[in-house]
């Protein structure tokens, strides 16, 4: 930016975005009205460096009109997306706010309430470690016989050893023998303590459990306090 360019910031674009910024553009979060001017600032002179490369006349008022219109839409120096929950621009497009994970959303009681965390925290897995698992569950299939598969197959059904001896005309000491067999490889495979892993509840949930257990004795305790005479 040259001298000439950089005095028409400072002496007309400037005292109308110090005047203007902070009436007009909504703050979001943390912002400030300081903070605001200073970013519509850095989006005037990116205005004004463009302009000057083209070798076009500079409308200093122009320019800080349209920083402030670019400013009152959400939009920063920064260039944050309009996808983005976080952005002003999205903030300032749509009804949303940042709730804190372990802020309360909903009271189950006095005293007792639910968090963002508890609602996150779903029984059922992410969609990427369903696809891990499932990556990892055909490399395994792929080292099985195809009999093993099938007995693999029979048992996450449901189906009994007898009824599995059956299908297969072995006897139920040889289905628990090849299920002891299957559950060495997958151990060889995905490691020794993976079994107790799965079957494992998780430290979140575990988490979540006990708080609530807390809560219910202290709630229990206190209910059965007699009142004072």
């Amino acid at each position: 930016m040259t001298t000439a360019t950089g005095n028409i910031l400072v002496k007309q674009i400037l005292p109308i975005l110090n005047r203007t910024v902070p009436r007009v553009v909504n703050a979001t979060d943390s912002e400030d009205p300081e903070e605001l001017v200073q970013d519509t600032i850095a989006t005037a002179a990116e205005m004004l460096q463009s302009l000057e490369k083209a070798g076009r006349k500079i409308p200093a008022r122009s320019v800080a009109f349209y920083s402030i219109q670019r400013a009152k839409s959400g939009r920063r120096a920064y260039q944050s997306g309009a996808s983005d929950p976080l952005s002003p621009v999205f903030r300032t497009r749509n009804t949303s706010a940042i709730v804190p994970i372990d802020a309360p959303l909903s009271s189950e009681g006095e005293g007792a309430y639910r968090t963002m965390g508890d609602f996150i925290g779903a029984p059922t897995e992410d969609p990427s470690e369903t696809a891990l698992r499932r990556i990892d569950w055909e490399s395994f299939l792929s080292t099985l016989a195809s009999r093993e598969r099938q007995i693999l197959s029979c048992i996450a059904d449901g189906w009994r050893n007898m009824d599995i001896a059956k299908r297969f005309n072995v006897t139920p000491a040889r289905i628990t023998q090849l299920k002891r067999e299957i559950g060495s490889k997958i151990k060889a495979l995905m490691g020794e303590n993976i079994l107790a892993e799965i079957s494992s509840e998780c430290p979140w949930e575990r988490d979540i459990r006990m708080i609530r257990e807390s809560e219910a004795y202290y709630y229990a305790v206190d209910d059965n306090e007699p009142e004072a005479a």
